[in-house]
């Protein structure tokens, strides 16, 4: 299929071009997804379904666990820097690739025709402290609605899972288990911080699973 894909890119000019810098323009989904993200975070929509369980109510609001959140942003974003300037043959970097573009773009499909929200967020927040007030920061900005699955946990399984995959680490008897670790603190902060709903993570590793198990498929062919 990639080959036939190849031959029929290469017949022009700007096909050559495009199919040599294929990796490269790959990136531009980046800012799609960002513009898409944020065209329904900020939509006026009716009918949004609220997201809630009996589990939520018995997990306290905890203020700490931002420290943890916040460490999705150089988990992700430095796991995409490693991986892209580490392999070199593409082969790690198409199976991520194929886990977060795939999984991140159903999830959004899933916002459109299913709006959601979570109303787990207390009105009052029961201290006064520097992270209380990163918390409150972080809640003005990242609104209520688009909420299942949660891409915060998703995305964090998908960097996860190419880790503990990895070919490409140097220390892979350190660097796996932290990522384990930080993919636990990562997932259980959205629910302590009244971010995410438990249904929301178990439906991020539900879809998870069968893109994975997709791209398994895919490959045996």
């Amino acid at each position: 299929m990639i080959g036939r894909l190849s031959e029929w890119a290469t017949r022009s000019p700007v096909g050559r071009w495009a199919w040599r810098h294929r990796y490269g323009l790959s990136l531009l989904y980046i800012p799609a997804f960002l513009a898409w993200f944020l065209s329904t975070e900020y939509r006026e929509r009716e009918n949004e379904y609220s997201v809630r369980s009996w589990v939520d109510d018995l997990i306290p609001f905890r203020e700490e666990w931002v420290l943890a959140y916040g460490a999705w942003f150089p988990y992700l974003l430095g796991f995409a820097g490693w991986l892209y300037a580490r392999d070199t043959d593409r082969s790690e970097y198409k199976r991520a690739y194929y886990l977060l573009v795939s999984g991140m773009t159903i999830t959004m499909l899933i916002y459109e025709v299913w709006p959601n929200r979570q109303d787990l967020q207390p009105d009052e927040y029961p201290r006064d402290n520097l992270l209380t007030d990163v918390v409150r920061a972080l809640q003005r900005f990242d609104n209520q609605s688009n909420v299942c699955p949660s891409l915060h946990v998703y995305t964090t399984l998908c960097v996860n899972d190419a880790l503990q995959s990895s070919r490409l680490l140097r220390h892979p008897r350190v660097v796996k288990p932290v990522s384990w670790a930080l993919t636990g603190l990562i997932s259980a902060s959205t629910c302590f911080l009244k971010q995410h709903s438990v249904l929301d993570g178990l439906a991020a590793a539900g879809l998870f699973g069968l893109v994975r198990g997709s791209w398994s498929l895919l490959r045996r062919r």
